[in-house]
This record gives structure tokens, C-alpha cells and sequence, in this order.
């Protein structure tokens, strides 16, 4: 005991045992606070009273017990830290068989204190089992809500992927059913090209459009000398052809997929040949037509584009008819007013400009311009 400090490990079993037991519960509690002074690490095992109320009142010393069934006279092999052992020789005794008599009478001399502190770790251990068994429900509780919630994900999961499949089947659907009547309107049009229309099915067709709104178009004063409806099959590489949309004129420079090439002035546009009217034929030579450009005029467009309040889609389109408009009557620059908000149609009208061949640059507006509610565009 003389050699011990803070680097060694005491062992003590029933300290004091073998002796009267206050003077050996007295001499134990001693040697424990020595131990204590030395700062050594101790663990013993006792019986006593006196030593289970020193270690719940001294710092730095801790009860434990085993736990004991005393039914079974067998110990259970856990281990409870922070409550003494409750002491179980009379029950031990009546599983014995040893007359109650004896017993109770054994009961008569114990130390009422002694008594009490039984009493007290009975109940505790008591609540303690009570603690023990609802915690173990509560935890059943929690991995049956955690199963639930797996299998709900699951479901959640399923259904998700079933929506997707529909959806897919339905665009599938869709999808076929629009090749299908593109198939048949290119029936329909190589019928009309190849035989004439029964006179029944062009009366029901007249009264047809009869029941239709006309609306005006504005037309260019040499507007006659144009077919008013141009079948893809009637345009060739090098015909002079006007562009509704644009109110002008130019020339077929390229052919594919049922679009054109245009040459208005100096400036290349891409066109759907259904937008198109041809140039009627006046029995003039057009062999040289294919090198032939168009000097057009077009009404300007205002050096101004207002697009605030626009969907992106709609407004980007607006966008590409009046740069095109803009370069063919020859504007210098313009402003494009998109407005401040989120800042997506900037970008989009940015994006844009940046990608139209015949913009020479662009900026954002000066503080007496808009500031970032307008961007300048400098033409070619």
C-alpha cells in the first residue's frame, strides 16, 4: 500500500469480511480513502452498508452492482452502474426452505437504517425495470414507424415510376399519332398535285372556307405579280419570292427540308416555303436568275424593341423579325428594352445577340438609356 499511486490498479474483494463487521467496515472505508489520497485506481467488491453509503456520497467513487434473480439463485450477468447491490440473503433463505419463522424473526434484528436503505434500492430497482421494459416498447415502437416509413418510401417510389411510364406512354402515343397524320397529309397533297378534286368535295371545301375570317394583310404594291399559294414542289433555286411576314422580296439561294434561303440585299434569312409566294411567270428568260440579288426597301422597324411583360419564347422570336427587318432598312443601331425583373430575359436577349450573325456588338444602356433595363445592339 506504501508503493501505490496514481498508475496502479487495486484489487479488493469482501474487504474487512473476515472480521467483526463494524470494525472491518470501519477499517475498509479507511483504506479506501487512503486509495483515494493516492489517487490510484481501486475496484472492490463488499456487502457492507457503510462502504455503498460512502461511495454515493465521496467524490470520484461510483456503485455498480451485478444483477442477481434470486428466484433462480443465479446471477443474470448485467451490470448496473450507479446503484449499490441490494442485499438478498433472506430471500435466498425462504428459497432455502428455512422456516419463516427463523426469517421473520431475522427480519426483527436487522438495523432499521439497514432496513430502509433495502427498502429504498427495491423500489428504485423497481422503477428501473419499469424504465427498462417501456424503453424497450418505445424502441420497438420506433423501428415498426421506421419500417412504415420504408415501405411507404417504397410505395411513394412505385408510384412515381408509374407516373413516369405513363407520361412516356402517352408522349409515345401522341407522337405516333402526329406521324400518322403527317403521313396523311402528304397523302392528301400528292392527291391534289396528281388528280383534280371531285366537284362535291370542292363545294364542301368552299363553304368551308366561306365560314372563315379573313384577316387583311398588307401587301407591296407590285403584290400581284406574286402566286398567293406555293406548293414545295413549285420553288426553284434562283425565283424570286415574297415573304409575308417581312413584307419584301428576295431570292432562292438554298433549298432543303422544306425550307428556303433567301438573299434580301445583302442579308441571308431562312424562311418556310408555306410562307412563301412566288413570283408569277411573265414569259420572261430567267436562266440567269440564279446569280441574280434583289435590291430591296423595307419600312423601318423604329430603332426601338419593347419586350417587357414578354414570355422569353415570344419574345426572342420577336426579336429575330425585327433584327432581320432592322438590317434590311439599313439601321445603324437599336435598343432592345427587355426591362430589369429576374433578369432572365436579358440574359436570354443577350444570349441572342450574341449568336445573330449581322450583330456587329452590343451593350448595356447608359444611365439617360435604361441602364440594365436596355441593351444597345450595333448592327453590320
Amino acid at each position: 500500500l506504501e508503493n501505490i499511486g496514481s498508475r496502479s490498479l487495486v484489487l479488493l474483494d469482501e474487504i474487512g469480511a473476515g472480521t467483526d463487521p463494524g470494525e472491518g467496515s470501519a477499517i475498509a472505508q479507511a483504506l479506501l480513502e487512503y486509495i483515494l489520497e493516492k489517487e490510484s485506481v481501486a475496484v472492490v467488491t463488499t456487502h457492507y452498508q457503510r462502504l455503498k453509503l460512502f461511495s454515493h456520497n465521496a467524490d470520484r467513487v461510483q456503485n455498480a452492482s451485478v444483477d442477481f434473480n434470486p428466484k433462480t439463485l443465479q446471477p443474470s450477468y448485467g451490470l448496473t452502474i450507479g446503484l449499490p447491490g441490494r442485499s438478498n440473503a433472506l430471500t435466498v433463505a425462504s428459497n432455502l426452505n428455512i422456516p419463516k419463522q427463523i426469517i421473520g424473526r431475522a427480519r426483527q434484528l436487522l438495523n432499521p437504517e439497514d432496513q430502509k436503505v433495502d427498502s429504498l434500492l427495491a423500489d428504485i430497482y423497481e422503477h428501473r425495470e419499469i424504465a427498462v421494459k417501456a424503453n424497450k416498447q418505445q424502441e420497438n415502437i420506433r423501428q415498426q414507424l421506421e419500417t412504415q416509413k420504408s415501405e411507404l418510401q417504397m410505395r411513394l417510389d412505385r408510384i412515381d415510376e408509374e407516373k413516369r411510364n405513363i407520361l412516356l406512354a402517352g408522349r409515345k402515343q401522341v407522337e405516333k399519332e402526329l406521324e400518322s397524320i403527317r403521313s396523311e397529309i402528304s397523302k392528301i397533297r400528292r392527291q391534289l398535285k396528281q388528280s383534280e378534286l371531285h366537284n362535291q368535295v370542292l363545294g364542301d371545301a368552299e363553304k368551308k372556307v366561306g365560314g372563315l375570317e379573313m384577316k387583311p394583310v398588307l401587301l407591296p404594291k407590285d403584290r400581284k405579280s406574286y402566286d398567293d399559294i406555293t406548293s414545295p414542289n413549285d420553288i426553284r433555286l434562283g425565283d424570286q419570292v415574297y415573304i409575308a411576314r417581312l413584307r419584301t422580296k428576295g431570292v432562292i439561294v438554298k433549298l432543303q427540308n422544306g425550307e428556303a434561303e433567301i438573299q434580301i440585299g445583302r442579308l441571308r434569312i431562312k424562311s418556310l416555303i408555306d410562307e412563301l409566294q412566288l413570283k408569277k411567270n411573265t414569259g420572261e428568260d430567267n436562266s440567269n436568275t440564279k446569280n441574280t440579288t434583289v435590291n430591296v426597301s423595307i419600312e423601318s422597324p423604329g430603332m426601338e424593341l419593347h419586350l417587357r411583360g414578354q414570355r422569353i419564347e415570344d419574345g426572342l422570336e420577336k426579336l429575330d423579325d425585327y433584327l432581320t427587318k432592322a438590317v434590311i432598312a439599313e439601321l445603324p443601331w437599336v435598343r432592345i428594352i427587355h426591362g430589369k425583373g429576374t433578369g432572365q430575359m436579358r440574359e436570354a436577349v443577350r444570349q441572342a445577340l450574341k449568336a445573330h450573325s449581322e450583330v456587329k456588338s452590343f451593350r448595356t444602356g447608359e444611365q439617360g438609356e435604361g441602364g440594365d433595363g436596355v441593351t444597345v445592339a450595333v448592327l453590320e
